[in-house]
């Protein structure tokens, strides 16, 4: 798997905020791809530019045979990615080859980013359990969600805009959060 480099601009003010997401001093071919995505994740590195990764085209046909429903979760694509991480090989590069505009995906589909945000992307860590990525890493990345991403105004925002849709949402991403918790902080 190649992994492109990308920097990230601010649409409202115009500037580059990010030069580079993944900091990287050497440009390398890595053989346990699990590992790197693990240090990515922990990084806070965002794996879901899909512009910017490039797939050995069995790997992905395994990734989505292996979870067929991937492709209705927004952030599906961390799972590809990490998925075929474990398929062998990566690389990333040092050069930034893609410029991503932000935030331009919760402005224009304020719905659909909630959904994503609170559902989908706490669903994709719970799925990254399941093809071998460490389970405390994992949990933890759901509770650190959870304690350092989480809006309470976006939240009673969207019960009021969109009462069916942020209510269930809510009540799976309070399952997983409070599984992930008890898992990390009890059984650990």
């Amino acid at each position: 798997m190649l992994a492109l480099n990308f920097s990230i601009r601010s649409i409202p003010t115009r500037e580059i905020v990010t030069e580079r997401v993944f900091e990287i001093e050497n440009e390398e071919v890595r053989a346990d791809g699990r590992a790197v995505i693990e240090n990515s994740l922990a990084a806070d590195w965002i794996l879901g530019l899909m512009s910017g990764m490039i797939y050995k085209t069995e790997a992905i046909k395994l990734a989505l045979q292996k979870r067929p429903s991937s492709p209705e979760n927004a952030e599906g694509q961390i799972y590809w990615t990490a998925f075929c991480a474990t398929q062998g090989s990566i690389k990333i590069t040092k050069q930034t080859y893609i410029e991503y505009a932000s935030p331009m995906f919760f402005q224009t589909k304020p719905k659909e980013w909630f959904k994503r945000h609170y559902a989908e992307l706490p669903e994709v860590y719970m799925k990254l359990i399941e093809i071998g990525y460490d389970k405390k890493l994992c949990r933890e990345l759901i509770f650190k969600h959870f304690t350092q991403k989480n809006n309470w105004k976006v939240v009673l925002g969207a019960i009021r805009r969109w009462p069916v849709l942020a209510i269930t949402t809510m009540v799976s991403y309070f399952r997983l959060v409070g599984v992930s918790t008890w898992k990390v902080t009890v059984l650990s």
